[in-house]
C-alpha cells in the first residue's frame, strides 16, 4: 500500500511543488524570484493568478477531478465522463489550456471527441486511475489510454502514455524504474525505443543543460524524454528529482506529475517530505479518496 500511496501522493505533490515556477522558461528568473526552491511556493506567472501556495496547477486539479469521478462511478464511461468534464469546467476558476477548450467546444456541438493535442498533460490523471485499478493492469492501462484519448487523441502521445502506465505498473510490482524501462524496451516501436535510448545517452549531463536541449515545453515530444531523464538520473532520490525538475523551468508540472508518480511508486510514501504534504491544500481530500 505504501507504494500505491507514494505513486498518488508523489504525483500530486509534484504538481503543487511546480506551481510557483510553472511555465517560467528563463531559469535565471526562477532563481531570482524564488531562489533555490526547497518546498511549495506561490505562483509567479499570470497563468495561475487565481492560485496560492499549496494549490495545484490546472493539471493537478484535473487529476483530482478524475480521482473523484472514478471513485464515485467506479469506471470510465465516455458519455458520463464528458458530462462530468463539462460540468466541472463550467465552474472552473483556474487556467484552461487549449486542449480543454477544444474538447469543450466539441462537446458544445454535440461531438464527443477530444483535441488532437500531443501535450504530456493529457495523461496526468494516470496515477489515480492506476491506484483504483492496481490489481488489474490490463484494465488500468486501457482506462488510462481512454481517459487520455478523450481529451488528447494524438497517436504519439497515446503510445508514450501506454509506456508510462506500463512502467508504473512494473515499478509497483517491485522493479526499479531503470530495470522496468529496460524490460519494456523489448516491446515498443523503433521510434519510442530511439527516444528512450537518446535519453540514456544524456544521463551524465547536468539537468539545466539537458532540459534546454530536450525542450522545456508541454508537447510530449519534449516532456516525455525530459521526464524519463529525471526518473533515470535521480532514480534513488525522490526529493532531488522533483526539486531539480522545478528548477529547470517550462512545463515542470506535467513532467513532475509523471516523475512523482513513478518515483513515488518506487520509493513509497515515506520518501515524500512531510512538509510538502502538509502544505498541499488538498492532502486530506486525497487521503480520503485513497480509503
Amino acid at each position: 500500500m505504501t507504494k500505491l500511496r507514494g505513486m498518488v501522493l508523489g504525483s500530486f505533490v509534484a504538481d503543487a511543488l511546480s506551481l510557483g515556477p510553472h511555465w517560467v522558461y528563463n531559469i535565471e528568473d526562477i532563481k531570482e524570484k524564488l531562489g533555490i526552491i526547497q518546498g511549495l511556493t506561490a505562483p509567479i506567472t499570470h497563468y495561475h493568478q487565481t492560485k496560492e501556495k499549496g494549490d495545484f496547477t490546472h493539471y493537478g486539479d484535473y487529476a483530482l477531478m478524475i480521482f473523484q469521478y472514478i471513485k464515485v462511478n467506479q469506471e470510465l464511461e465516455k458519455k458520463t465522463f464528458y458530462k462530468n468534464f463539462k460540468a466541472y469546467y463550467d465552474h472552473y476558476n483556474g487556467y484552461m489550456d487549449h486542449a480543454t477548450k477544444v474538447t469543450l467546444e466539441q462537446l458544445s456541438r454535440g461531438t464527443m471527441l477530444g483535441s488532437h493535442s500531443s501535450e504530456l498533460g493529457g495523461m496526468i490523471g494516470f496515477a489515480p486511475i492506476i491506484y483504483l485499478n492496481h490489481n488489474h493492469m490490463d484494465e488500468g492501462v486501457s482506462e488510462v489510454l481512454r481517459c487520455t484519448e478523450w481529451t488528447h487523441d494524438d497517436p504519439k502521445l497515446l503510445e508514450r502514455t501506454k509506456f508510462l502506465a506500463l512502467l508504473t505498473y512494473e515499478v509497483l510490482k517491485g522493479a526499479k524504474p531503470s530495470e522496468a524501462i529496460d524490460l519494456l524496451e523489448k516491446e515498443i516501436s523503433n521510434n519510442l525505443f530511439n527516444e528512450i535510448r537518446a535519453v540514456k545517452n544524456l544521463l551524465n549531463e547536468m539537468p539545466e543543460t539537458i532540459i534546454k536541449k530536450l525542450g522545456q515545453g508541454c508537447d510530449s515530444g519534449y516532456a516525455f524524454p525530459a521526464a524519463l531523464y529525471f526518473i533515470l538520473r535521480f532514480e534513488d532520490d525522490f526529493k532531488k528529482a522533483l526539486l531539480q525538475n522545478v528548477m529547470c523551468g517550462g512545463d515542470s508540472a506535467a513532467r513532475g506529475m509523471v516523475i512523482g508518480a513513478v518515483l513515488g511508486a518506487y520509493h513509497g510514501e515515506s520518501e515524500i517530505p512531510v512538509d510538502w504534504l502538509a502544505s498541499m491544500k488538498h492532502f486530506k481530500e486525497i487521503e480520503n479518496l485513497m480509503m
